[in-house]
């Protein structure tokens, strides 16, 4: 019964190492994108901006 209780808690214990590991790669990737997004929007602004003032 010990050993399988231990078992038990350092299988849990690895279950949560796991999971804070996916979320803080998701978190990351996600702050990319937001920035990338950011990004690309401004540079849109500004093309539409170059080309209203050429007209």
């Amino acid at each position: 019964m010990k050993k399988f209780l231990l078992f038990l808690g350092i299988f849990l214990l690895l279950l949560i190492g796991v999971g804070f590991y996916a979320w803080h790669i998701e978190r990351d990737s996600s702050d990319k994108y937001q920035q990338l997004k950011t990004l690309a929007k401004k540079q849109v602004e500004e093309n539409k901006y170059k080309q209203a003032k050429k007209r």
